[in-house]
């Protein structure tokens, strides 16, 4: 009896070892399995952090653009209109001298004139 009550509990022991391995094991697995999801959670964070760089750094540039485009725009529109303030100096000078040329055919008629009125007095 004393053999079988011996013999029973080295079997539990057995059982017992078996089971404290089975959960050691398990345990390892597990803290592995954990390692490798931080390792994944920090490469996903990684990865988040240098697309978020990136987003970061494209709308800086994109801003960046925009502002250079602005300030070609109004550069544009200055240069246009010192073009426009050119082309009505331009037009004031073209319209004043058809004026004086205008000015000096009426004056020459009028020079005509006088000399076609001297030429008929004087044969008169």
């Amino acid at each position: 009896a004393a053999t079988a009550t011996a013999s029973a509990a080295d079997e539990t022991i057995a059982a017992l070892r078996e089971e404290v391995r089975a959960l050691r094991e398990e345990r390892a697995r597990s803290a592995e399995e954990r390692e490798r999801h931080q390792r994944q959670a920090q490469i996903h964070a990684t990865l988040l952090a240098a697309a978020h760089a990136e987003a970061q750094s494209r709308v800086e540039e994109m801003r960046r653009e925009q502002e250079t485009s602005r300030a070609e725009m109004a550069s544009t529109e200055a240069r246009l209109a010192a073009a426009n303030v050119e082309l009505s100096r331009l037009r004031a000078g073209r319209e004043a001298r058809a004026s004086c040329a205008e000015a000096e055919i009426a004056a020459a008629q009028a020079r005509l004139e006088a000399a076609a009125l001297r030429e008929r007095l004087c044969a008169a």
